[in-house]
């Protein structure tokens, strides 16, 4: 292979004058670059203390890129998305209009180890006018489950989610209701507990009689015996534990006088709502460790980008939270109406369902409370338990 030879450096004596004055002139600049450095030692110092701190800003910002990169890779890896068909989910296709509102439905299903959702809340999400509401429904409302591919029949709403998973779930819930419910998040109770020990327990007023049977609970329930007992009662903070036993309770009456299926649900809302006010004044910081420790337990058909974009609500100086559930007992025809499911019997809550549909969709699309719909609608009974057909 041809090498170009090395060009050997002219001597000064064989240069034309041009090539004097040009090697003169070079010579003459690099000792006048080299004298004024040594002349002015200060602007030495500031031109490496420039080069220093450009050279620390770049390898600031690729540490900073690289450890973005490496939580968004940690938070999309516990990231559980199961999407759905959700032209295949009972809704009325005249609600679909409703879309156009700004106004997101999601079903929050608290599942437990024997997979039924025995927490079913409807979160209505109103981001123009910043608003969040909330609906229980009463987890033994008998209602008309239709499992896909499979026969349909009446049996217990909680018990939609163990029978044919989410969709079923959603399915009963918008058929039933009349709603429009597209999305869902379904989350385990440990998963909750820890959530709320995240943000270092919730405040909430227990009557004696509650927290003597929280107490109970703690201490009979395996895993739970570590946890402290609870001391006192009235305002109290408690941690993950306590709160889910205390959101459990069905036999106890609550501070506004109710037991059973509706101080359960009651306790419920409140635990969630009291959950949303903490995080409302979590500093923008701790946010990211709070979702990374939420993600493991949560499953759900939100993007993740949806489901940053709606929780810039929290932050919102305008938010309000009200709440209800379906039925109230004004509307409740049986309360513990006996349905015979593949010839077992359970004991269920019956009540008008068209009925509680309408109030439903008035709290949420008409911004109407349910005691003033039911002021102007008076509650309407049915004759049987299988009149919703």
């Amino acid at each position: 292979m041809y090498k170009k030879p090395h060009k050997q450096k002219k001597p000064y004596k064989y240069m034309s004058p041009r090539e004097r004055r040009h090697h003169q002139n070079k010579r003459s600049n690099n000792s006048i670059k080299a004298s004024n450095i040594s002349r002015n030692p200060k602007r030495h110092k500031r031109i490496k203390l420039k080069r220093l701190i450009l050279i620390s800003t770049i390898m600031l910002l690729i540490l900073i890129i690289f450890f973005v990169i490496a939580y968004a890779i940690s938070i999309i890896s516990k990231f559980q998305h199961e999407g759905i068909d959700t032209n295949d989910i009972g809704i009325d296709e005249e609600l679909f209009s409703k879309d156009e509102l700004g106004i997101t439905n999601i079903a929050l299903l608290g599942v437990d180890d024997n997979g039924t959702s025995d927490a079913i809340i409807i979160a209505s999400i109103d981001t123009n006018s910043k608003k969040i509401k909330m609906i229980s429904i009463l987890r033994d409302s008998l209602v008309k489950v239709e499992p896909k591919n499979k026969k349909s029949y009446y049996t217990k709403i909680n018990e939609a989610y163990g029978n044919g998973g989410v969709e079923t779930t959603l399915r009963a819930i918008n058929s039933n209701f009349n709603l429009n419910v597209k999305d869902y998040i379904s989350i385990k109770f440990d998963g909750l507990a820890r959530i709320i020990d995240k943000i270092d327990g919730i405040d909430v007023n227990i009557t004696a009689e509650e927290s003597k049977h929280i107490n109970g609970l703690i201490a009979s329930t395996q895993g739970h015996e570590s946890c402290p007992q609870i001391e006192g009662y009235g305002d109290v903070r408690l941690n993950g534990i306590q709160a889910i036993e205390y959101a459990r309770i069905r036999k106890k009456l609550n501070q506004n006088g109710q037991r059973d299926d509706y101080g359960r649900t009651d306790r419920q809302r409140l635990v969630l709502e009291t959950i949303l006010k903490k995080v409302k004044q979590t500093p923008y910081n701790e946010i990211p460790d709070l979702i990374d420790t939420f993600l493991p337990y949560m499953k759900t058909s939100l993007s993740l980008n949806k489901i940053l974009s709606l929780s810039k609500i929290l932050k919102s100086d305008e938010l309000s939270i009200s709440q209800t559930r379906v039925p109230m007992v004004e509307y409740t025809i049986n309360e513990g109406y006996n349905h015979t499911v593949n010839g077992t019997s359970k004991s269920t809550v019956y009540y008008n369902l068209k009925y509680a549909g309408k109030l439903i969709n008035a709290f949420i699309y008409d911004d109407i409370s349910p005691e003033d719909y039911m002021t102007e609608h008076p509650p309407v009974l049915t004759g049987g338990p299988l009149d919703n057909r």
